[in-house]
């Protein structure tokens, strides 16, 4: 509805401040710019080691919760190994700092969505993973279009 309100010229249109905002690079060279590596000057500012502090322990927390609500959706009832799997975030993380991603957390949204299609086993949010990551490779320019609110609104119905 929006390209077609777009392309009418319609005061109904939503503003491209409140589409997805993805970066479309015309070769592998601006595609492999992209990933940014660290600015580790900052190591010895204690604000960093603080806020990175409070940012692993939140979404520890943040991934402690959503494996017990995880859990409770699994129809087989198997129990998540805690440990192993704020090791994995802690992997993660690292690796993801290192090309310039954000923290990343476990989350519940997925879990739900993967539960109710039946999913039973956890290869499912890899299979997320590696599916987001070829449409964001692959179809940037159709994810570009998609409002924000349209995707709030699915987070707030799938979770």
């Amino acid at each position: 509805m929006n390209q077609w309100f777009v392309a009418n010229g319609s005061s109904l249109a939503i503003p491209a401040g409140q589409l997805v905002q993805l970066p479309i690079p015309d070769t592998w060279r601006e595609a492999a710019g992209m990933l940014t590596l660290p600015n580790f000057s900052g190591f010895g500012n204690s604000y960093v080691w603080m806020t990175g502090i409070t940012i692993a322990i939140v979404a520890s927390i943040e991934t402690l919760l959503c494996i017990e609500a995880a859990d409770r959706l699994d129809t087989r009832r198997r129990i998540t190994d805690t440990n192993r799997e704020l090791c994995a975030q802690g992997a993660g993380n690292i690796v993801s700092s290192l090309i310039g991603g954000l923290p990343i957390t476990s989350v519940v949204v997925r879990s739900s969505a993967n539960a109710n299609a039946g999913a039973t086993h956890k290869l499912s949010a890899v299979i997320h993973g590696v599916l987001l990551l070829v449409c964001v490779l692959a179809i940037p320019f159709i994810l570009n279009i998609i409002p924000l609110s349209t995707l709030a609104a699915v987070l707030l119905l799938v979770g």
